[in-house]
């Protein structure tokens, strides 16, 4: 008895083999059915729907994943195609327009500026703080803009911290060469502290020399009182040494600029050589008219001479560039 033919019996075991060969065919067949029709899906309700810029990148992202995975596991002969006219489309995310003068007014606002006043104590402090340690230091270029920024235009300082401050300005302009940093500054020190002084165990006895040089002139100007109650103009009384006694040797010009000890070493150097020249002299002469000559003797005399007048020169040009200026004053 034969067997009649049942297609659809038939076509249900074909399939049925096929699926058994081939597991592949299987589950790109279950992704077509299943995952490929909710992407669809999630795709149409996204564009239905406004979402925020970040959250339709994040979105984007994630369904570029989906599909490059999708696009991994099924096999490319079995992929639906899809009319471009049905597909989605996605409405394109808006970028939000930047204000031009809130974007040029953010970096002034976060950086603040060189000459920002200082409104805190806390500001205050940090820049004292700076300025007398750069000071200590003889970090004098550090030191003199932070010394300056508590004193003008306005002083932010008590009065002691103020007399420090304008007593250290001066001094690093006075290290640094700048006479009329210095000068300005022990101005301004003596307009605010008449009485200011200088420690003589910190700094040199030239910058002290200087204070006082200042204070002189600004009594004979009339910007302070004079010592013994008097105020007004003053007449500058010099009491510079006379230019003569400045080219004479043997240490005059020294003594005369008040410099006992160059004086002493000059008077007593050139007195020793001026002896030993003249008695070589003499002698020389003597042995001359006995018809006698010494080669050494001769040769001494006009060594011992010679040192004499170039130390003499020496002195000279010492006493005429260590001559002092004008100091004192009188009504």
């Amino acid at each position: 008895m034969t067997r009649r033919a049942r297609p659809d019996y038939d076509a249900a075991m074909q399939r049925r083999l096929d699926d058994r060969r081939t597991p592949d065919r299987r589950r790109a067949r279950i992704i077509r059915a299943t995952i490929l029709p909710m992407s669809a899906l999630l795709a149409a309700t996204a564009a239905a729907q406004p979402v925020a810029p970040q959250a339709a990148a994040r979105k984007t992202t994630t369904t570029d994943a989906a599909t490059t995975t999708d696009a991994a596991t099924t096999d490319p002969a079995l992929e639906p195609k899809t009319d471009p006219a049905t597909k989605p489309k996605t409405a394109p995310a808006t970028k939000p327009k930047a204000d031009p003068a809130a974007a040029a007014a953010a970096p002034a606002a976060s950086e603040p500026r060189p000459d920002a006043p200082m409104t805190t104590q806390a500001a205050i402090e940090r820049r004292w703080v700076i300025a007398t340690n750069a000071f200590r230091y003889q970090d004098f270029d550090t030191a003199i803009p932070a010394i300056r920024s508590l004193l003008y235009p306005a002083v932010l300082v008590d009065r002691a911290r103020e007399r420090k401050l304008r007593e250290y300005l001066g001094a690093a302009h006075w290290w640094q060469g700048n006479k009329k940093g210095w000068q300005d500054g022990f101005a301004a020190l003596l307009a605010n502290f008449p009485d200011a002084s200088l420690d003589p165990t910190f700094y040199p006895p030239q910058m002290l020399a200087d204070l006082d040089r200042r204070r002189s002139e600004l009594i004979a100007l009339g910007v302070l009182d004079d010592p013994d109650g008097k105020s007004g103009p003053r007449r500058l009384v010099s009491d510079r040494p006379p230019l003569v006694l400045a080219m004479v040797p043997f240490g005059v010009g020294q003594f005369a600029n008040r410099q006992h000890v160059k004086g002493g070493l000059f008077l007593a150097t050139e007195a020793g050589l001026a002896v030993a020249s003249t008695w070589l002299y003499l002698g020389n002469r003597d042995r001359g008219l006995r018809g006698e000559r010494s080669r050494p003797h001769h040769i001494a005399q006009l060594s011992t001479g010679s040192a004499f007048w170039a130390l003499a020169v020496i002195g000279v040009i010492d006493a005429l560039v260590f001559r002092p200026e004008a100091l004192a004053s009188s009504p």
